[in-house]
């Protein structure tokens, strides 16, 4: 996927999904496993059937299984921020001031040795999942 197309992905299960993948390196797995899985039949927790990857015991939600949203919810992007720092890799976060001349009003940072990449959005949950994919 070229920098273009990442920066252009919206919130949802789509990019969901690729930083699931590519940046938390999750593997699906069966389902009533240990693990994440990719289960498309509707359940209660999966709002409404659509697939994505659900951890089978959720902290802090009494073994509920969720979706991992990380595009649209702060805890979930969080999650992402915290697997860059495991890895060695820093994080910035800023939020524009509503005069500033930008298109989107948040943006993430994630930088190394090697250099920094910025993801761009109108939320700081797309920033963050948009920078962790360059």
């Amino acid at each position: 996927m070229t920098r273009e197309e990442i920066l252009a992905l919206g919130p949802g299960l789509e990019l969901d999904a690729l930083v699931a993948e590519k940046v938390m390196e999750w593997k699906p797995c069966a389902s009533g496993t240990e693990g994440w899985y990719d289960q498309p039949p509707a359940r209660p927790w999966d709002e409404g059937g659509h697939p994505g990857y659900c951890r089978s015991v959720f902290p802090g939600t009494g073994g509920q299984r969720r979706l991992f949203l990380p595009s649209s919810d702060l805890l979930h992007a969080w999650e992402v921020v915290e697997e860059l720092h495991r890895r060695g890799k820093g994080v910035a976060l800023k939020k524009y001031r509503p005069g500033d001349l930008v298109p989107e009003h948040h943006r993430a940072s994630i930088y190394d040795e090697r250099g920094n990449e910025d993801g761009y959005g109108l939320t700081m949950p797309l920033a963050i999942c948009r920078a962790a994919l360059l």
